[in-house]
């Protein structure tokens, strides 16, 4: 009797009764679950830096000199380097001694093949008519010129300079060629068909830095040997 007492006491009938209640739940939202489901969303955080947060940046070295390796602190040339790139920024001194080295070449072998229309690109006009007497007294004369560019051994800036819109840079140039005249006949006027030659000259190279053509002519030479 006892026993049936403890097996209907009240308590005993609520708790069955919710332990029931809770395990069907529990089977209604876990039992069913087939691995298709939605998982909540994760939580965003927005954070303001704080003062005295540490910003890590990308490790960048100064910028060089636009004179570093081409002169002196502080030197004339050195100032008239800068001045010129603060004034002109497409200049810079590597390129425009690449292209001068370039023209170099391409100027000499133009007037030793008698290349007017590619002198008179690469020539300022008063250079350029200097140049076409000369090719053309060699015609009128029958003479022919013997020309081979062997290579520059050294190419400098020596100095820069602006004038109103006229940028000018001169170059010292030493360079080795074989070059000769002969005359008509063939006979030997001047130099050597076989004998290699180091020359020293001063070029002048000068552009209009308003001008959309990039490229530099040259205004004046002189034998520097």
């Amino acid at each position: 009797m006892l026993c049936m007492n403890i097996l209907f006491d009240p308590i005993n009938v609520v708790l069955a009764t919710v332990v029931f209640v809770v395990g069907l739940k529990l089977w209604q939202v876990l039992g069913q679950r087939t691995g298709q489901e939605k998982l909540p969303p994760t939580p965003t955080f927005k954070t303001e830096p704080k003062a005295n947060d540490v910003v890590l940046t990308p490790n960048q070295e100064e910028p060089r000199p636009i004179w570093q390796g081409y002169a002196e602190e502080n030197s004339d040339l050195a100032k008239s380097l800068s001045a010129l790139a603060a004034t002109d920024p497409s200049f810079n001194p590597k390129s425009f001694l690449a292209g001068a080295k370039i023209a170099h070449e391409r100027i000499l072998e133009a007037f030793a093949k008698s290349d007017l229309p590619r002198l008179k690109q690469l020539l300022a006009k008063p250079v350029y008519r200097v140049f076409e007497t000369e090719v053309n007294r060699r015609q009128q004369q029958g003479e022919t010129a013997i020309f081979k560019f062997v290579g520059i051994n050294s190419a400098k800036i020596t100095s820069a300079k602006l004038q109103g819109k006229i940028a000018e840079v001169d170059v010292e140039f030493s360079s080795q060629m074989i070059s000769a005249i002969k005359d008509k006949s063939g006979a030997l006027l001047h130099g050597s068909e076989a004998a290699v030659d180091e020359v020293k000259e001063l070029w002048s190279f000068e552009r209009d830095i308003t001008s959309r053509d990039p490229n530099w002519k040259l205004a004046e030479t002189q034998d520097n040997g």
